[in-house]
């Protein structure tokens, strides 16, 4: 989910699916159980989300889950524009500073 609209989902039929991009031959299944499963991330999804739903259909439970979040931040770069126009604003607090002082 992403603002509490849902991005994207994986089911238990993606991860049986030979035709999925999350399908393991190697996990070994039965009634209502897994081993192991890949983990899904933001880029599988296509999209990027701020809530995780694990949702079981009557009953279930999860052993052993982990989860990984990472934080990207930027610094924002002044615009030339507002950097002149300071600049302009700042010449002109002298001018004006400079007409007092001779008066």
């Amino acid at each position: 989910y992403l603002s509490n609209a849902l991005v994207g989902q994986v089911t238990l039929a993606d991860y049986e699916n030979p035709l999925s991009a999350l399908y393991d031959p190697t996990i070994e299944r039965g009634d209502n159980y897994a081993n192991r499963y890949a983990p899904v991330t933001a880029s599988f999804l296509g999209s990027t989300y701020d809530t995780v739903a694990v949702q079981f259909g009557g009953s279930g439970a999860i052993d052993n889950i982990s989860y990984t979040h990472t934080t990207t931040t930027t610094n924002a770069v002044p615009e030339p524009m507002s950097m002149i126009l300071f600049g302009t604003g700042f010449a002109g607090l002298g001018v004006v500073r400079r007409k007092k002082l001779l008066k």
